[in-house]
């Protein structure tokens, strides 16, 4: 990665970040009262009113503007001591007080008719601040994963920002790939992509799938279930991955006892392929021009060319510093010519 794209990653991550936890505070706050919430005094009350009012959807909604939500409105009074208190608090958190059914609104609204007595919990340290349905509900826990694909983006993007210091301000062998020698062999593990990133990717959007697929104000039970489904699912990709990359299905081997090569099967090779060092030309970083909707990128693909000019892919990145150094690695090991 250039340097200047490099340093553009770094503020546009920093940007990025900083936006995202604004954005978070402000939810994560009513989503900690509402926990603690279930853990306040309960005085009596009486409801003063309820019933179902309808509203525009806000601009800051995920929902259209124009869209009609209904939300329960019910006032009720509670003492404290001698104290009197008049609050039209259902719960803290934000989003889970409307709904675009009516049923909803309309049956929370039927559950405290006028003049009914309800438990009131109250902040002790505020008791003018109450709610009549306490403590985190399944969607409560549901909604935490509409933050997730946002969080795995920012995740990412730190990810490929760090790959780039370190490719800048260490210099790493080879490239930074996972190199192990073995007596005088050397054995590189080349996976097309990072574990991490496709694991990161699976969480996103299944947590975005999930979300949407969700039981509305359904029990803490089920939002818990949701969970473990999205965590579950993305541990299973992980560690297949994982156990592929470490059973040796990406790695090329250098066996300098009988200069040889050994090219695992990418890149449209359905087997191994064993090069002899005589075989090859010179080791060169083909550009590999992408293009996506009119956009164009490139990645690097250090590649084998041999004397007959058939060319052998052995990686492909998107970081042209580190497929350089690469390139400039395997040539001197199997000592022939690097052309950048």
């Amino acid at each position: 990665m250039a340097i200047l794209n490099g340093l553009f990653f770094s503020a546009f991550a920093v940007v990025a970040s900083g936006f995202l936890l604004y954005a978070e505070s402000f939810w994560w706050g009513d989503f900690q009262k509402q926990a603690a919430s279930a853990h306040y005094p309960v005085a009596e009350g009486t409801v003063l009113t309820s019933k179902t009012v309808e509203k525009n959807q806000p601009p800051r909604s995920n929902l259209p503007r124009n869209k009609i939500v209904f939300t329960p409105y019910v006032e009720y009074r509670y003492n404290i001591g001698s104290s009197s208190f008049i609050c039209d608090r259902f719960r803290y958190t934000l989003g889970l007080n409307r709904s675009g059914d009516d049923s909803w609104a309309q049956s929370v609204a039927n559950k405290f008719p006028p003049g009914s007595k309800v438990h009131v919990s109250y902040n002790p340290a505020n008791p003018s601040e109450a709610v009549l349905d306490p403590g985190l509900g399944g969607t409560d826990v549901s909604l935490l994963l509409a933050f997730v694909p946002f969080n795995c983006g920012i995740a990412a993007l730190w990810l490929v920002v760090l790959s780039w210091a370190r490719q800048v301000f260490f210099k790493p062998v080879a490239g930074g790939v996972c190199l192990r020698k073995q007596g005088n062999d050397f054995r590189m593990r080349l996976p097309r992509f990072r574990p991490i990133l496709i694991a990161l990717a699976f969480i996103g959007a299944a947590s975005f799938i999930a979300l949407f697929g969700a039981e509305h104000h359904g029990t803490i039970g089920y939002g818990l279930t949701v969970w473990s489904i999205v965590i579950g699912l993305t541990l299973a990709v992980y560690t297949g991955l994982l156990l592929r990359i470490r059973s040796g299905a990406y790695d090329m081997i250098i066996e300098t006892g009988t200069n040889t090569i050994i090219l695992p099967k990418m890149f449209g090779r359905n087997t191994q392929v064993r090069l002899s060092f005589k075989e090859v030309k010179n080791v060169w970083s083909e550009h590999v021009e992408q293009r996506n909707n009119g956009l164009y990128s490139f990645t690097y693909a250090p590649t084998l060319r041999l004397h007959d000019n058939t060319d052998f892919r052995v990686a492909n990145w998107r970081d042209r510093d580190k497929a350089e150094s690469f390139s400039i690695w395997l040539a001197k090991q199997i000592t022939v010519p690097v052309v950048t």
